[in-house]
């Protein structure tokens, strides 16, 4: 079962091609820092562990608000996993939660679906669900 802990941000690696995003919008990322500043308690991001690192497969925003409020840690749940496990859960990350995907998040997570081991073997529209 997952465990949600505290991980050091520079123990979160971010460069995996997990990122679903076509980009990172710079103003949710100083709300939120905002927020950090302000004593809240945002919500976890999602790493997977592969036995050496930590991808980081859902909480960008989070994470680059954390760094620009000069945080050291972020809470995180840790899943057993691999990389390739991560860049699947970010496919559908932000679905039902978190800043709306824009049309160019949806396609560039439909992109990442297409190529990955797990998506290759799904129709066009069990990857659009």
């Amino acid at each position: 079962m997952p465990k949600t802990k505290q991980l050091s941000l520079d123990k979160i690696t971010i460069d995996g091609e997990t990122q679903p995003r076509a980009e990172i919008d710079t103003d949710v990322v100083a709300e939120y820092q905002a927020d950090i500043e302000a004593g809240a308690t945002l919500p976890p991001g999602d790493v997977y562990h592969d036995g050496a690192k930590n991808w980081l497969a859902d909480g960008f925003h989070r994470y680059f608000a954390y760094k620009r409020a000069g945080k050291k840690q972020m809470p995180c749940i840790v899943h057993e996993g691999t990389k390739e496990d991560a860049q699947w859960h970010a496919v559908g990350a932000n679905k039902i939660h978190g800043l709306r995907r824009t049309n160019a998040d949806k396609e560039k997570a439909v992109r990442m679906a297409l190529v990955h081991p797990s998506g290759a073997k799904k129709s066009d529209r069990a990857i659009a669900t």
